[in-house]
């Protein structure tokens, strides 16, 4: 059971502030926990600030306490200290692992918006994409032509090296040619 406040006017012995202390430093603890597992519960950040703020009052009120016997300091403050300490290393675990939690939420959320925007980019371009080669093969068969047509009109003896039939056959006409010529010589 904690110990009551003195009537007004009679000041607390030491031991009644110890315990005092004591059952302050520990409800404070369970406090801390318990909005801990609040702020675990909602992922909630405030909440997690809430359970350090009641760990900071926890530790204001020892040192205010100021000068406690080693002997008691190590039999009853210690370990409630090192309570307190755990719950912190809580506390900050806790904040860490939702921190990273809400960045990994807000990166594949980016990631969403970005594969949509992509496909609504991909599918407006697709027209244009397809206009462009249509274009593009209208401009080679013209080009082709053109090509033709200036070859055609420059009434060249020499085969399109682009054509291998037309090598093929300027080859033949060329070897027979030769042979023609080779028996007119030789004839």
């Amino acid at each position: 059971m904690p110990p009551k406040a003195p009537p007004k006017g009679k000041a607390m012995s030491k031991k009644e502030l110890l315990d005092l202390l004591c059952v302050t430093l520990e409800k404070l603890r369970e406090k801390a926990e318990a909005t801990l597992g609040k702020a675990r519960e909602e992922r909630s950040l405030d909440h997690m600030s809430d359970a350090e703020d009641t760990l900071d009052k926890a530790m204001d009120a020892l040192a205010a306490h100021g000068k406690i016997a080693p002997p008691v300091k190590k039999k009853r403050i210690m370990p409630l200290t090192d309570a307190i300490a755990a719950v912190r290393q809580q506390v900050d675990e806790a904040r860490k692992a939702e921190q990273d939690h809400r960045r990994q939420e807000r990166y594949e959320e980016w990631v969403q918006k970005e594969d949509e925007t992509l496909a609504g980019e991909r599918k407006a371009l697709r027209p244009i994409a397809v206009q462009r080669v249509v274009e593009r093969e209208g401009e080679l068969r013209a080009w082709a032509r053109e090509d033709e047509w200036l070859r055609w009109i420059q009434c060249s003896h020499l085969p399109d090296a682009r054509s291998e039939s037309d090598l093929n056959d300027y080859l033949t006409d060329w070897e027979k040619d030769a042979s023609e010529l080779s028996m007119q010589v030789s004839g």
